[in-house]
């Protein structure tokens, strides 16, 4: 069930910086997790452990996914060069042609398209719902339309806090220093800055609007809208 501490669980979507978010609360707990599913899903919300959850800008998200597979890397590249779809990788453009036709989920992620929620979101918002809400297969397996995702997102959202990508340092410091109390933080706020920074990597801030056609970045946009809705990211 994600990464779980006492008294924390980390929810962390892929290619949202969640190796450096683990790396920094191990340090700052000072604990290993006591439980380690990376991007599995929570069945049980429990109310007594605080929650947070690891988010990027869909674009951005979008772009890495496309070049982590342009290097054979990632579950999505495996899937689409073992149908025979390699060739996909040769223009951002074709394969996101193919990434976000919900009629391509067998061939990019079958767990998405067998979630029966294909038609209503992309793939990132997928990957964020399957962490982001409790019991989540039986629940999309109920969501027709895009108000069902709405309600049921809004009814079963587990998460407290939303660590952005884009400014991944500073909201994790902010989280640790807001919750210190509740999980036993010693350390200071200067103390956790100078973590958060010696761990800073390539994930650890993304800040600036990514390059893109206005063309891709409007497609994108109307297959994620949920997270453009949640999290305020502009088109």
């Amino acid at each position: 069930m994600a990464v779980v501490f006492e008294g924390l669980v980390y929810l962390d979507p892929q290619k949202t910086g969640s190796t450096y978010v683990e790396e920094v609360l191990i340090e700052v707990l000072g604990q290993e997790p006591v439980m380690r599913n990376r991007h599995g899903v929570i069945n049980q919300h429990d109310p007594s452990l605080l929650h947070c959850i690891s988010v990027r800008d869909p674009w951005a998200q979008y772009l890495s996914l496309y070049r982590y597979g342009v290097d054979r890397h990632g579950g999505v590249s495996k899937n689409l060069r073992q149908s025979g779809n390699g060739a996909v990788y040769d223009d951002f453009g074709t394969w996101l042609d193919v990434v976000l036709d919900p009629a391509n989920t067998a061939l990019v992620a079958g767990r998405w398209g067998t979630s029966g929620i294909a038609p209503l979101v992309g793939l990132q918002t997928f990957r964020y719902l399957r962490l982001a809400i409790s019991r989540p297969f039986p629940r999309m397996a109920t969501m027709k339309t895009v108000e069902d995702v709405r309600a049921q997102h809004a009814e079963h959202k587990m998460w407290d806090v939303a660590l952005r990508t884009e400014s991944l340092a500073d909201d994790v410091v902010d989280m640790l220093d807001a919750h210190r109390d509740r999980l036993g933080i010693t350390k200071s706020r200067e103390e956790i800055e100078a973590i958060a920074r010696s761990h800073a990597g390539a994930n650890a801030s993304k800040s600036g609007r990514v390059g893109m056609d206005a063309e891709h970045r409007a497609r994108i946009a109307e297959r994620e809208w949920l997270l453009l809705e949640e999290f305020g990211y502009q088109v």
